[in-house]
């Protein structure tokens, strides 16, 4: 499904387009002035009524369907009161009120075959080896939406244990700069989490793709908000989880974070034609799609200036795409210095979205971290379940829960294992 703007109209004269104002057309341009200015506010009027009526219709619970015809008929009625009431005539009035109705109907989203007002989201992402990281994303989520960044440290880590940063949807991409993060993260392993706002918070365009409760999400990264925390979205969803609505979480573990940015690492290329290229090796970052992310450069006089640097992204299938200065899908031949910078790209690079992860136990290495041996040895028993330990009911990690530090370790490692959630 596509995504789909604020309402924009072209009304008679005048095309309003958002941030740049009236635009009149150059055969009208002799129109009279009275007419031109009717126009322009009966634009004007559509837009705001429009948009007024979307937001209404989408928060009071309405189809998307309706919400947008609520929105054409509002736009319809403001564009036609408003030539009227700068003196125009009934004519006038009943043309602008059908263009601007006929204008909210294109552009309001068409259901899928089959599946009516579903969008199956994709998510990919790569994350640099700074501290605190840089994050880049690919979605199929419409441009507009919100999204908060979340990178939560894997080991004991006090102070440093969180940070958080948040970004918009552009173009089907997102960014969270590393200047953008609040706070850094301790050296080591963490876990990226990607999560929507909710669909409350959204703009008007943005519910009327995914439902004003995220409803109309689909895939395995839709979750709702349980008593227990994040949750996937139930066959059979309770009045609570329908009233909590649905987001999209994404998860990634990353690898232990550097402080400060790594040493650039280039790997000169030369043209046939005798200009030189090169491909930073320690820039390259894989996606969980199987596709790569790379700072390129334009050698001069034996250097990368900055002006000459630009991110590449290759999909590792014979293209690539100049990111920083918005150039089109490009094929990369092998021999070319696209292919050749591809080569380098793409080794290693795996499509990870749908691998089953369900039957990787963590180990104790991973889940005893900050406790002695002894200790370790009594967790990993209550883990295997080689020797007693309370029901880990909702709330054990608590403070007043009466769960020891080792029964809390046990109870968070046993929620991440099939066998244990199933014999609970």
């Amino acid at each position: 499904m596509r995504s789909v703007s604020l309402i924009i109209f072209a009304v008679s004269a005048g095309t309003l387009v958002a941030g740049l104002g009236p635009q009149l057309h150059a055969q009208q341009a002799k129109r009279p002035a009275a007419a031109l200015i009717a126009d322009e506010m009966a634009g004007r009027a559509a837009m705001q009524a429009g948009n007024a009526a979307l937001q209404k219709g989408l928060a009071a619970g309405s189809t998307v369907e309706q919400a947008w015809e609520e929105a054409a008929l509002a736009a319809g009625r403001a564009a036609s009161e408003a030539q009227l009431a700068a003196g125009r005539t009934q004519a006038a009035a009943r043309l602008a009120a059908q263009q601007a109705e006929e204008q909210v109907r294109a552009q309001a989203p068409k259901a899928q075959a089959g599946k009516p007002n579903k969008i199956r989201v994709e998510m990919s992402v790569a994350v640099s080896a700074t501290n605190p990281p840089t994050i880049t994303g690919m979605t199929n989520l419409p441009d507009g939406t919100g999204l908060r960044g979340n990178l939560i440290s894997d080991q004991p880590c006090a102070p440093n244990c969180y940070a958080e940063a948040q970004t918009v949807v552009q173009n089907g991409r997102f960014v969270v700069s590393s200047e953008s993060i609040r706070g850094k993260i301790a050296v080591g392993p963490y876990t990226i989490e990607l999560i929507t706002l909710g669909a409350a918070h959204q703009p008007a365009s943005v519910q009327s793709v995914i439902g004003p409760s995220g409803e109309h999400l689909d895939g395995p990264y839709v979750v709702t908000l349980s008593k227990q925390g994040y949750a996937p979205r139930s066959a059979n969803p309770s009045e609570f989880e329908k009233a909590m609505g649905y987001q999209i979480r994404y998860v990634q573990k990353v690898g232990a974070a550097r402080v400060g940015p790594p040493a650039a690492s280039w790997r000169r290329i030369e043209a046939d034609n005798g200009a030189v290229y090169a491909i930073d090796m320690n820039s390259i970052s894989h996606n969980t799609n199987g596709t790569a992310l790379a700072i390129t450069c334009v050698v001069e006089n034996d250097t990368c200036p900055l002006l000459n640097m630009s991110r590449f992204h290759f999909d590792c299938r014979g293209h690539y795409q100049d990111l920083d200065r918005r150039g089109p899908v490009m094929p990369a031949p092998p021999r070319s210095v696209a292919g050749r910078m591809a080569a380098f790209a793409c080794a290693g690079a795996k499509d990870t979205r749908f691998r089953d992860n369900s039957d990787q136990r963590p180990t104790p290495a991973e889940y005893c971290q900050g406790f002695p041996r002894d200790a370790c040895a009594r967790i990993t028993a209550m883990v295997n379940g080689q020797a007693p330990m309370p029901p880990c009911q909702p709330g054990y990690g608590l403070v007043g829960s009466g769960y020891t530090r080792e029964q809390i370790r046990a109870c968070s490692v046993r929620g991440i294992l099939p066998d244990a959630q199933q014999a609970r």
